[in-house]
């Protein structure tokens, strides 16, 4: 699904201890490189018009009677079959009222609901999980990967993000002027010792991205969002169970891009067959400063079926 390039509005979030800024060097490495060893998981408001301006030829030009009389009736013809029903349809699919789902308000229950897991971390600590999201932006399940790293307390993050947003209403996602229901909501929660009370309650910050693009964008950017449709395919087109997970580049039109597999079987069985799928995927793009983005997509294959 192809998008025309737009700018959207976006209020951005009161600033805290999550910062680009306030990351170190090697936690910015971690977190754009650990997405390479995500495990498949476990089990504001802004809406952006996406014109498509196509400018009609000019219809008075200045030549001999004859010829503009010739070049008249021609110019006609040419801006008939710009209005032609075909034309029309192309011109308003160029034309889209799009939002991504965004925390809104429930950022801050988010904030109030959630139990973060003992003891308390020493440093800045994520998750990055996925929603499923309604159409009137209820949050229907979450899924979060476990970290290779901090492995347990991850796990055990996972549970009480989960636990915590599940039920939640988010602003809900527009494509076309209408709300739609998302299967992939790529969120991540950063939690972090409070600076002035160590042994108090952590300071969390829940954010709509996985962390890949915080050297560019910092932590306060919107990732690519996948609408739900009714696609269904196999894994990897066969009967061979294999669960792996992927990163694709979104463009700021909702174009997928280069797919990067870590999993060399993965690569080699299910490559073209989740291309295919990708391409017939509806996406709403990454936006960051009240613009749409390129932006890299994060997702699984659990092994049974295409990506959930």
């Amino acid at each position: 699904m192809k998008l025309a390039g737009g700018t959207c509005a976006t209020n951005r979030e009161p600033a805290l201890p999550f910062t680009a800024g306030a990351i170190s060097a090697t936690m910015r490495g971690r977190l754009e490189e650990s997405h390479a060893d995500q495990e498949p998981p476990r089990s504001v408001p802004s809406i952006m018009k996406l014109p498509h301006v196509r400018p009609a030829p000019a219809c008075n030009p200045v030549v001999p009677n004859a010829i503009a009389a010739w070049l008249g009736v021609a110019c006609l013809l040419l801006v008939a079959g710009l209005a032609s029903p075909a034309s029309a349809r192309a011109e308003a699919a160029a034309e889209r009222t799009v939002s991504p789902a965004t925390w809104g308000t429930a950022a801050a229950l988010f904030d109030e609901r959630i139990e973060v897991p003992a003891p308390n971390p020493r440093s800045l600590m994520f998750v990055r999980c996925f929603g499923a999201v309604r159409e009137d932006g209820t949050i229907a399940r979450v899924d979060c990967n476990p970290n290779r790293e901090n492995r347990a307390y991850s796990e055990r993050l996972g549970l009480a993000v989960s636990e915590a947003a599940v039920g939640l209403k988010l602003e809900p996602a527009v494509f076309d002027g209408l709300p739609v229901p998302l299967r992939r909501f790529p969120f991540s929660v950063m939690v972090a010792p409070h600076p002035e009370d160590p042994f108090g309650r952590p300071l969390t910050k829940v954010v709509a991205n996985h962390l890949l693009e915080t050297r560019t964008y910092g932590t306060d950017y919107t990732a690519p969002q996948a609408v739900f449709t009714d696609q269904t395919t196999k894994a990897c087109g066969t009967n061979t169970e294999i669960a792996f997970a992927y990163t694709v580049a979104i463009s700021a039109r909702g174009e997928p891009g280069e797919i990067t597999i870590a999993d060399e079987e993965a690569r080699a069985q299910c490559e073209g067959t989740l291309r295919r799928f990708l391409d017939d995927a509806v996406f709403i793009p990454a936006s960051f400063g009240g613009r749409f983005v390129d932006a890299n997509f994060l997702d699984s294959v659990d092994g049974s079926a295409a990506p959930r």
